[in-house]
């Protein structure tokens, strides 16, 4: 048994077949280069979310001093010249009362201000002494007593001596 016979082709058959397979060869190669290449694993993804990790632990457990809520509690210096502030002008509130009433007062309250930490107590009738009191921070001033020693360099401390920069 042989080969089924072929019918001859001509020259013009054969060239059409050579240009259908080329075409088709070329749109293949058209259709490869269309299609993404494969992806390779991202390597981003896994790097930021090791950093993110890190961080993460670092501000949780570190607790890094520029994360945490500022300390606000004046220094002792400040806190004794707040004292010394109120008692100064709380003495001035009693020589007011004085003044204009004649006589002392028997209780804070008649002047009209009662701060938190200030004690008055009328010894005489003429004569008195204010406590002020700030945790560990006593402040005591008696009437007669020099307003500059109880004051002294305290105003400046407290910002009441600075001029405004402009």
């Amino acid at each position: 048994m042989g080969e089924p016979a072929r019918a001859p082709q001509t020259e013009a058959d054969a060239r059409r077949d050579a240009r259908q397979t080329l075409r088709a060869v070329m749109e293949r190669a058209v259709e490869m280069q269309a299609e993404p290449p494969p992806k390779a694993p991202s390597r981003v993804v896994p790097a930021v979310a090791i950093i993110l990790a890190l961080a993460s632990v670092y501000l949780w457990f570190g607790n890094p001093s520029w994360l945490r809520d500022p300390d606000l509690t004046p220094p002792p210096e400040y806190q004794d010249a707040s004292v010394r502030w109120a008692v100064y002008v709380t003495s001035q509130r009693v020589e007011q009362y004085r003044i204009q009433h004649g006589k002392l007062p028997s209780s804070l309250m008649e002047t009209g201000s009662t701060p938190d930490g200030i004690e008055y107590q009328r010894s005489a009738d003429d004569h008195y002494q204010i406590t002020g009191r700030n945790g560990t921070i006593l402040i005591s001033f008696s009437s007669g007593d020099d307003v500059k020693r109880l004051l002294g360099d305290h105003l400046d401390r407290l910002g009441f001596g600075r001029r405004a920069s402009s």
